[in-house]
């Protein structure tokens, strides 16, 4: 796991703890800390003041995407995915996760700042509260949704309440078939 802000699990000493920048990261795989054929948990957290930032997190990716077989949870993705600005191994990630069994779980408050391709290739999307007009329309844009439409979905949330996208299931024949099994809230849905 990647954590930008260094206050998010999974912690503790089971974790494998991930130091330096892009020249003191391990190229490959630590598989000499994994415990009795356990699987492991890597975590970087990483200087946001070093000069090496962006690259030092792409490390992280790339190692992620060497290995396979895993999954790599992403917090602030705007971190490793700035809007036009992503770097190789996060470019790698985004078009050819799929072919090396890598899941990628990215989360981020504010979609403006992040590289459109982020939301263009995901397969579910969770929405929950969001405040900033230009976040919502990036994600109705990107998805191809009504933003008008979303925008009400997102302004209709009560408390803990989020709407969830998944490219994999139809969409609705019209705005006025919402919930639909494409969009649904965390209330239940109603099949259209």
């Amino acid at each position: 796991m990647i954590d930008v802000a260094g206050d998010d699990g999974p912690m503790g000493p089971d974790v494998v703890d991930l130091k330096g920048t892009v020249v003191d990261l391990p190229r490959r795989w630590p598989e000499s800390k994994r415990k009795d054929k356990e699987r492991m948990t890597l975590r970087y957290v990483p200087d946001p003041g070093s000069p090496t930032r962006l690259e030092d997190v792409d490390a992280v990716v790339a190692l992620a995407l060497s290995h396979g077989d895993c999954a790599l949870l992403i917090h602030e993705v705007n971190y490793v995915a700035p809007s036009g600005r992503v770097p190789a191994h996060m470019s790698r990630l985004l078009h050819q996760n799929r072919h090396r069994n890598v899941t990628a779980i990215l989360c981020d408050p504010r979609p403006i700042t992040v590289d459109a391709l982020v939301l263009a290739q995901s397969d579910v999307v969770y929405v929950f509260e969001m405040n900033v007009v230009q976040d919502r329309e990036r994600i109705a844009q990107t998805i191809g949704w009504n933003t008008k439409d979303f925008a009400e979905g997102v302004t209709d949330l009560g408390p803990h309440e989020y709407l969830r996208y998944d490219a994999n299931q139809p969409k609705p024949a019209s705005a006025t078939t919402t919930p639909t099994t494409a969009w649904c809230t965390s209330r239940p849905c109603r099949r259209t």
